[in-house]
């Protein structure tokens, strides 16, 4: 369940992963499927009604992800889509477990605006990271408030409410988008929820992941080999241009707008993150570990 013919997630989308702390997928649960989990609402639901989530599972967190719901449950039938069911092995490897979902239901004009905010304050991993789906069943407008997030971020560790004051950071994107989105997100990723301003309920459900075993080298690899990862390590600050045609160097060292000079910790954060990823501790792009992991043993003086 939730692994058969699944599409693993290339080396690029991984790549894209570990620089963004997300990946989104447009439009990629078909309309069917979308009505199926929007008919366990009732179209009457009230702005005050507190039972919504009792109309989801009442899953066990710590459980195999596989076995925490029915077969023909709508959300087992999201999780079977191929591409779900990839991105799910490539990010969390096999057998992942339940933490947690929640359904997120904005009335129009009756919801404030959430603060901007990074889940797991209290998570101190540095080996291994959980991932949230975001599912939208069905089109979300700029005027529904959709959930925004700020690319980048999760590998900048912050008290979760310490970015609460800033509603606009450079970078940010509030989602657009069709009927059936999924979005994967990293769960240090800053994120919130818009006021929704239209004259319909937004409906966003979300489930968090945990890995139970390696996430390293869990998607396609089959286009990484040694050869190519000694040409990340590109001259750097010389007369020619750097970016060349590999893309996984580019995009993992790619600014985000947000960036000032400061953003050389996250090309280094995330250099970390992709050797997690790789399993190789000796992996490194345009010389920004190996520059501050050279300790050469201290030469002592020699006694006559």
């Amino acid at each position: 369940m939730f692994m058969e013919n699944s599409v693993l997630l290339n080396s690029i989308q991984m790549a894209e992963f570990a620089a963004r702390g997300c990946l989104r997928f447009d439009g990629l649960i078909d309309e069917s499927l979308n009505r199926e989990f929007l008919d366990l609402f009732p179209v009457n639901i009230g702005a005050n009604d507190k039972y919504v989530n009792k109309l989801i599972p009442n899953c066990k967190p710590g459980k195999l992800l596989s076995s925490s719901f029915p077969v023909n449950h709508p959300i087992s039938k999201v999780l079977d889509n191929p591409t779900v069911a990839g991105a799910l092995k490539s990010l969390m490897g096999t057998n992942p477990i339940f933490d947690h979902h929640h359904v997120h239901l904005t009335f129009p004009n009756r919801s404030r605006v959430q603060t901007n905010h990074q889940d797991s304050t209290i998570d101190l991993r540095s080996k291994n990271f959980d991932i949230q789906i975001i599912y939208f069943p069905h089109e979300v407008t700029a005027e529904m408030g959709g959930t925004r997030y700020v690319p980048g971020t999760h590998l900048r560790t912050i008290h979760q409410s310490q970015i609460a004051r800033y509603q606009n950071i450079r970078g940010q994107v509030r989602v657009v988008c069709p009927a059936g989105t999924i979005i994967f997100f990293h769960h240090g990723i800053w994120h919130g929820g818009g006021k929704n301003t239209s004259d319909v309920p937004r409906i966003m459900y979300k489930l968090r992941i945990q890995p139970s075993g390696s996430q390293s080298l869990q998607w396609d690899t089959t286009d990484i080999n040694k050869e190519r990862i000694l040409n990340w390590q590109r001259p750097k600050l010389s007369v020619f241009d750097n970016a060349g045609s590999d893309e996984i160097p580019n995009i993992l060292m790619s600014s985000e707008p947000w960036f000032d000079n400061s953003g050389r910790l996250e090309y280094m954060n995330r250099i970390r993150f992709w050797r997690m990823l790789l399993n190789d501790p000796e992996i490194d792009i345009d010389y920004w570990l190996t520059r501050v992991e050279n300790e050469p043993a201290r030469q002592h003086p020699t006694h006559a």
